[in-house]
């Protein structure tokens, strides 16, 4: 997950080449290792932080990252890093191993569903006093460059327990960039991550199917929701019937039509 760019002086460049969500399909009491590639994109060394977050989202489009520990079902506390800041030859990648620790039990029970957290990953600027790296403000290229942070979610799956619980909680009808959009806004009362496939089909009103449209797949946390955008392009002004599915691994489906008028 690419997080933001800001304006910075001076920042380093650096770039997430694994992948930015990690899943790991885990037993109460077991140990896993992971690790995230980051690269330094300049000729000169480059330092970035790394940090744990809890992390948040929901369908209004509200993110948070708050502390470790702080969400019911946070793993955050079950994973250690090797360092906290990591310096980066010039040009080069280099690997961060982290180590995540299932406990056998959490408040007298055995973990259930899905635990997860966020590791933020941001340069360091070589004139920030955070910086090891020699050099100062004096002697750097000072001007106003963009730096991006990463965020790479951990997430643990406790085998063989758990489920998502799928709730759609409105769907409407939306226009953006002069397109109509049917939007789908979707919770998860749960205890674990879903990617559900959302599908769409829309027909006329003598029958004839005049559209099939599938939205991306999104990661669904429990007590995160998420909004699915479908396309309506290419259908004419008129009356419609829609016909959305909700496919959960093929193991939990949900269908509901909706009436549209373009």
């Amino acid at each position: 997950m690419l997080l933001w760019i800001t304006a910075g002086t001076a920042a380093a460049q650096i770039a997430v080449r694994s992948a930015l969500a990690h899943d790991h399909d885990v037993a109460p009491g077991a140990t896993v290792q992971g690790a995230v590639e980051i690269e330094n994109l300049t000729d000169e060394p480059a330092q970035a932080r790394l940090r744990l977050r809890d992390y948040g989202f929901s369908h209004q489009g509200t993110n948070s990252f708050d502390e470790p520990g702080t969400n019911r079902r946070s793993n955050a506390p079950w994973v250690e890093l090797p360092q906290s800041v990591l310096t980066l030859p010039p040009n080069q990648r280099e690997t961060v191993a982290y180590t995540l620790r299932i406990p056998e039990q959490i408040d007298g029970s055995a973990p259930t569903g899905t635990y997860w957290s966020i590791l933020l990953i941001e340069p360091i600027a070589s004139t920030s006093p955070a910086s090891t790296l020699s050099g100062s403000e004096d002697d750097q290229d000072v001007g106003v460059r963009q730096r991006t942070r990463y965020g790479v979610q951990i997430a643990a799956h406790i085998r063989a327990n758990g489920a998502p619980k799928l709730n759609v909680l409105q769907t409407n009808l939306a226009r953006r960039d002069s397109t109509a959009h049917l939007t789908l806004d979707v919770e998860n009362a749960g205890s674990k991550m879903a990617r559900p496939r959302v599908h769409l089909e829309v027909y006329t009103a003598d029958g004839e199917r005049a559209l099939r449209k599938s939205a991306s797949r999104m990661r669904i946390y429990p007590g995160t929701s998420v909004r699915f955008r479908l396309p309506l392009s290419g259908l004419s002004s008129g009356q419609y019937e829609a016909l959305v599915l909700i496919d959960v691994e093929g193991q939990q489906m949900t269908g509901f039509q909706h009436s549209l008028e373009l």
